[in-house]
């Protein structure tokens, strides 16, 4: 069915009527936000998940008075759809029918479950249905495992339509969390859960609250986590930019051992990474020097080498280095020890 509500609609807040799906009862809303594709209001009565509804505008000068159900279907401005989410504060978000998900039928609670998805650079959780705080703990659990090994998540909340007091405190702690580990986290259609829930938690450089799994991608490309890689060898030199790369990490490359010094204090990477035997300055030394410098002392450093002898890790290992990888380097290891080294 089309959608016969005029582009010139007001956005601000005015009364609407909406009809029930079974046409049985015409209930009094305020409007908060409508666009293309959805409709907010708080409600003055009772709507169900899942429920097709019509509403229509209250002109200024009817306030107060409800329209009839034949009116509300014949009004120029009207328009239909679903309810795609309902929170303990009466409001909905109603999904218009020139967009997707457009049911019928009888209204039933929707189970919670989640699942994870992963993809090249960044992992994707998403959790629909109306969970209890048991399942919610659950599904915030599994987020905190993964992001152990993963740099970028993506938290997608579009198809949760109903949450427990209590969401707000758990999601924050997540968000603490995710930020100290410097992991980057786009939260999607958060906002529309209303502020009780994330409305405190401003964009940082680690979290965005986003509308779709594009945005996102912008997001993370944005302020990017920078890499020093100290490395004399070229191919060794492409790896590392190669994999930090398709992690939206900045690769900054050095050849040598007093190059990297000078980009450790001008750039102050996020992380530093360095081969132990380079020419010139070795990398130990480079390492006791960036350790005595305050501007560099705190920055965390892998060393990397194909020596395994234990004198040589020692040695690395007393001048405060944060690991130690051998040669030749796997990526996926590789990534993962960056992670858990953030």
């Amino acid at each position: 069915m089309n959608v016969t509500r005029k582009n010139n609609v007001d956005n601000t807040p005015r009364q609407w009527a909406i009809l029930s799906q079974d046409e049985s009862s015409v209930i009094s809303s305020v409007m908060q936000k409508l666009t293309e594709a959805d409709a907010q209001l708080t409600v003055f009565g009772d709507l169900h998940l899942f429920e097709h509804v019509t509403a229509c505008p209250v002109p200024l000068s009817a306030l107060g008075k409800l329209p009839s159900p034949t009116e509300i279907k014949n009004h120029p401005q009207r328009f239909e759809g679903v309810v795609i989410r309902v929170d303990e504060k009466k409001r909905i978000i109603i999904r218009l029918d020139s967009h997707p998900i457009q049911l019928r039928g009888p209204v039933q609670k929707l189970p919670f479950r989640f699942e994870m998805k992963t993809s090249p650079g960044y992992v994707t959780f998403t959790a629909q249905g109306e969970p209890q705080i048991a399942e919610f703990v659950k599904f915030h659990d599994l987020i905190k495992d993964k992001a152990q090994s993963a740099l970028l998540l993506v938290v997608d909340l579009t198809q949760i339509t109903r949450l427990p007091n209590l969401t707000s405190a758990i999601m924050g702690d997540l968000i603490e969390y995710l930020s100290q580990r410097k992991r980057k986290v786009a939260i999607i259609n958060s906002l529309s859960l209303g502020t009780h829930f994330l409305g405190s938690y401003p964009n940082t450089r680690f979290v965005c609250h986003v509308n779709q799994e594009g945005e996102a991608m912008d997001f993370f490309q944005s302020n990017p986590l920078r890499i020093l890689a100290v490395e004399d060898e070229e191919t060794t030199q492409l790896l590392i930019a190669t994999c930090l790369t398709q992690q939206y990490l900045q690769p900054v490359v050095a050849s040598t051992a007093e190059e990297g010094i000078v980009l450790a204090r001008e750039k102050q990477p996020d992380l530093i990474l360095m081969d132990h035997y380079l020419p010139g300055l070795s990398g130990i030394e480079a390492v006791r020097i960036l350790r005595e410098d305050p501007l560099t002392a705190s920055i965390p450093i892998l060393m990397f080498t194909s020596d395994s002898e234990q004198e040589t890790v020692m040695e690395a290992m007393q001048l405060r280095v944060d690991g130690y990888l051998l040669k030749p380097l796997h990526p996926e290891k590789f990534i993962q020890r960056i992670a858990k080294t953030l």
